[in-house]
């Protein structure tokens, strides 16, 4: 058995998990939470983002996924796979623009909601714990375009494998 394809298996594995939920749970989210839609009690938002958060986690373990499965083809490949230009291309793209955003998205996302989360008191979201909320919803609004075209890249690399 070729171990380069197991590897491969898995990296496309962390693939799906690290970006099926930003294509169908953050446009649930960010939805949820438009300003027109004010006859959401605070009670179901918290459920909501509280729920949200475990998506968060299956979209990072799913990032760590990758990473390992990445990792480990470039292993098993002798890491000659780095002399390939696109391969290189996809490792500039993900270093310089994918991890600042993961970071910010672990850390606002799950690390800073779950902290205002455990804060509330009852259903009644305070001021501070709203401003943590509009700052992820932000982040996510900024992030998700960036996201879609460095995906599309990402697939434009892997399936035409340019020279």
């Amino acid at each position: 058995m070729d171990l380069y394809l197991v590897f491969k298996v898995v990296h496309i594995i962390g693939i799906i998990l690290w970006i099926g939920p930003p294509l169908g749970a953050y446009w649930i989210h960010l939805k949820s939470f438009q300003k027109d839609s004010s006859h959401l009690e605070e009670q179901i938002e918290l459920r909501v983002r509280n729920a949200f958060i475990g998506v968060l986690t299956i979209e990072h373990i799913g990032l760590l996924i990758l990473l390992v499965g990445a990792f480990l083809m470039l292993n098993a490949s002798g890491w000659t796979l780095l002399d390939i230009f696109w391969i290189k291309s996809k490792l500039m793209i993900f270093l310089f623009i994918i991890i600042p955003v993961e970071i910010l998205d672990i850390w606002w996302g799950q690390y800073a909601i779950a902290s205002a989360l455990k804060k509330v008191k009852g259903d009644k979201i305070d001021a501070e714990t709203r401003r943590v909320f509009t700052r992820y919803d932000r982040l996510i609004k900024a992030s998700i375009p960036v996201l879609i075209v460095t995906w599309f890249f990402f697939f434009l690399l892997a399936v035409l494998k340019p020279a």
